[in-house]
């Protein structure tokens, strides 16, 4: 898994911008798209289970598209960010999704768009946040830590950093722990779907 994180100035905006990317050799499910980002109903049906992320409610995407519109919303006053809010690239097509806002009628729609793009192996995903306005800014000491510990939690996983912020940037790559590589290999003892395992 590689991690790309910018904090940006943009002179002629006159706005700062955060731009996160994501990228790992996992396929993506592109066709279940409208279904994941779907503004009507839940992603899964565990949504009043207490003490759950919203990873392990399926919702984890769906909340990262929201969240360019919350924090444009707050500075701009509109719901029209100018950054792609969200992309998939996945297969030599990047997947270009937004939520189109209706302040009048209170509804939430998706729009979603494809476009060929170049053929990669695995996933990118990109979430894009204009005007971004950190009230506490991050140091890369901050950063570091946060890498640090979500290595501590993924064990089994590899992860490359990148950050840069103005003009410094820092590059870290986590192994996975030989112990941990092949525990999560076949079924998963407790299913998502399960209420009772839980």
């Amino acid at each position: 898994m590689q991690i790309h994180m910018e904090y940006i100035t943009v002179p002629e905006r006159w706005s700062q911008q955060l731009f996160v990317q994501v990228s790992n050799r996992t396929k993506f499910p592109v066709e279940q798209i409208e279904n994941i980002f779907a503004t009507q109903w839940y992603t899964s049906r565990k949504a009043f289970i207490k003490g759950l992320t919203r990873g392990a409610l399926g919702n984890a995407l769906k909340t990262l598209l929201g969240i360019p519109y919350a924090l444009r919303n707050r500075v701009a006053d509109d719901w029209k960010p100018d950054l792609k809010p969200l992309s998939i690239l996945y297969n030599g097509t990047e997947h270009l999704l937004r939520y189109m806002v209706d302040s009048t009628s209170q509804t939430i729609s998706l729009k979603y768009e494809t476009k060929k793009d170049r053929v990669i192996e695995g996933t990118v995903i990109s979430v894009g946040v204009d005007y971004f306005v950190q009230e506490i800014p991050r140091t890369l000491v901050e950063i570091k830590l946060l890498a640090e510990q979500y290595h501590l939690c993924n064990p089994h996983s590899q992860f490359h950093w990148t950050v840069e912020i103005g003009d410094q940037e820092w590059k870290k790559e986590y192994t996975p722990e030989p112990d941990w590589t092949s525990k999560f290999r076949g079924i998963a003892p407790v299913h998502w779907y399960s209420l009772t395992a839980f």
